[in-house]
């Protein structure tokens, strides 16, 4: 129920701004790799999380490695990284 609901609340923006990156005519075509590249992420998360479970009895290696990842990525904002970043 949750995965159909997600793609109803995702798809549209995700179309539109993908209409504006590529045009209207390719915005199909650059759709469907965005949505392949997400899937393929998802798939690779999926194996390494079992693979995970499989060399150890528990998930907790993966939940740790996953979290240490998105802390490590939300870095604090700055005026000079936000400059850098528009360029």
């Amino acid at each position: 129920m949750f995965f159909g609901l997600d793609l109803v609340g995702m798809v549209p923006p995700t179309v539109r701004r993908t209409a504006l990156h590529f045009g209207v005519v390719k915005a199909p075509i650059g759709f469907g790799w965005i949505f392949a590249a997400d899937q393929m992420g998802g798939a690779v998360l999926a194996w390494r999380s079992g693979a995970t479970r499989n060399a150890w009895p528990t998930y907790m290696p993966a939940h740790f490695v996953i979290g240490g990842r998105a802390v490590w990525r939300r870095r604090p904002f700055s005026p000079s990284t936000a400059a850098a970043s528009e360029r």
